[in-house]
């Protein structure tokens, strides 16, 4: 019971720890400095009736060689007092030097269970020898080997000191420390003086630049220039570690964002692949956070449904659907509607004839921006559905009387046909001799430039050489005439003579 103290004061050290809970560093410390106070039993030939305090007190210095390993150097004085078999007392006087191996398995930063074993050498001096010893040892003083081994446990004061409760088992590597050397000892303590100790004591930790806390790759001394937290191995939790952010991605550890594109660092990384400093990492003119979390295109792809326009044209510029090519259905790709043929992608038919862009661009070879391809009065749509081609004026004129214009154009002040023209006249050809039963008649204009009197003659010469070209074809005059306007029926456009479209031909049925 003369021991029952020392295990009243551990066990009250640790309720009142309890009682406020606080965090230190036990892992990634740098350095620890600390100082303990150990009551010792000395373990020997003698066996110890009354209280003969023997106390060590050692100082050490620890350096962390792994998360879970660090190296511990002790300095220490102490001494062992007893008494032999006559009572007689005995007192020895020891300075020890240790190297110990530690081992914390837990990671905490409350408390800090630990294993160790140790080796070192000791310096010793009897001071006090036994009166009579069964056989007194050749020497009284001398270095002998030490060997150690124990656990214990820290319990954080604060996030820089600990508590530390320890108990051990050491072994000198001599029988003389005792002022007897019979070894005459107990079946479990045999062959040289040895002492258990039960230790209680104080650690300083000391961080140093190598300190890795929150094992982000990053030193304290760097985490405190950066502003970063040391305690956090992500500091503004955008899924990166500092270390990340620094050394690889060269992203800013204190913005979850870098780039601002509304996508954390993190998600870029390791989710979609972008790129963490830039903004719109394909250069679409989306931003990667609106492609991915807005548009659902591909922000790692300039053209996510490949129909030849960038995404950013798309939304911005066209109002199609990044998402799908033909954005109206009608047959034809966005980038074929703006960039060939100058339709609306987002009205499947364009010019309102009743067929799809995409109709009459690959299958019926209209003009999707004209209603009436040919000109010859009727939508390409009603042609398609009656059955006419829309590219032929003349199998859709419903009143021919209005007439039929003829795509021939003529130089200014001349009435010769130009061979540009031979197609055209090669279809009122056809359309003529379709109709046997019917008589035609030839109606030429001019612009107002000129002469009215020459501006006659010269509608009179126009229309007359087209007479002369569809006869000398087979076509019976007495079928044909030819009639001058002049100038008296000119083409106005938003209030402005055409004067292009005014030098014309026109076909009618004749009276």
């Amino acid at each position: 019971m003369k021991h029952c103290h020392i295990l009243f004061v551990v066990l009250f050290s640790f309720i009142v720890l309890q009682t406020k809970p606080v965090h230190a560093q036990f892992k990634d410390y740098g350095t620890k400095i600390g100082i303990q106070g150990n009551y010792l039993l000395p373990a020997n030939e003698y066996t110890e009736e009354n209280f003969n305090p023997s106390l060590l007190f050692r100082g050490n210095v620890g350096f962390q060689l792994s998360r879970y390993f660090d190296l511990g150097i002790g300095l220490g004085y102490g001494w062992m007092q007893g008494e032999d078999y006559g009572n007689d007392k005995y007192k020895t006087s020891f300075i020890p030097l240790d190297v110990r191996l530690i081992f914390s398995p837990v990671n905490s930063d409350a408390v800090n269970p630990y294993l160790y074993i140790g080796a070192g050498g000791s310096y010793w001096s009897l001071d006090d020898a036994p009166a009579n010893p069964v056989n007194a040892p050749a020497d009284k003083s001398g270095i002998t080997g030490l060997l150690e081994g124990g656990l214990g446990i820290e319990f954080a004061l604060s996030k820089k000191v600990t508590l530390d409760i320890s108990a051990g088992y050491n072994s000198f590597l001599t029988d003389d420390v005792n002022g007897d050397a019979t070894k005459i000892q107990d079946k479990f303590l045999h062959g040289y003086d040895r002492y258990i100790n039960f230790g209680l004591g104080l650690n300083f930790v000391l961080e140093g630049c190598d300190t890795d806390e929150d094992g982000d790759g990053i030193n304290k001394c760097d985490e405190d220039k950066l502003g970063t937290d040391p305690t956090n191995p992500d500091s503004d939790n955008d899924g990166l570690t500092d270390g990340e952010e620094v050394n690889t991605y060269r992203t800013n550890p204190l913005n979850a964002d870098t780039d601002g594109d509304g996508l954390r660092d993190g998600q870029e990384v390791k989710t979609y692949k972008t790129d963490p400093l830039k903004a719109d990492t394909d250069g679409d003119g989306l931003n990667d956070g609106a492609e991915v979390n807005q548009h659902k295109t591909d922000p790692l792809k300039a053209d996510t449904d490949g129909d030849g326009l960038n995404d950013g044209d798309e939304v911005n510029t066209h109002k199609t659907n990044p998402l799908n090519k033909d954005t109206d259905d009608d047959g034809l790709t966005d980038k074929e509607e703006i960039i060939d043929h100058k339709t609306n992608p987002l009205n499947k038919d364009t010019d309102d004839d009743g067929l799809t862009d995409g109709e009459e661009v690959n299958k019926y070879k209209t003009s999707p921006i004209n209603k009436d391809t040919d000109g010859g009065s009727i939508a390409d749509g009603v042609e398609v559905n009656r059955g006419t081609d829309p590219l032929d004026p003349f199998d859709d004129v419903e009143k021919i009387e209005e007439g039929v214009p003829l795509e021939i154009l003529f130089e200014v002040n001349k009435s010769e046909i130009r061979n540009e023209y031979q197609d055209d006249l090669k279809k009122a050809l056809k359309y003529i001799n379709a109709h046997p039963e019917r008589s035609f008649e030839i109606h030429g204009y001019t612009s107002t430039d000129g002469a009215t009197e020459f501006n006659q003659k010269l509608s009179e010469a126009r229309a007359q050489a087209v007479v002369n070209w569809l006869t000398s074809r087979g076509v019976p005059a007495s079928k044909l005439k030819s009639v001058g306007h002049g100038e008296s029926q000119p083409v106005i456009v938003n209030g402005v003579e055409d004067r292009v479209k005014s030098r014309r031909i026109m076909l009618i049925f004749g009276k």
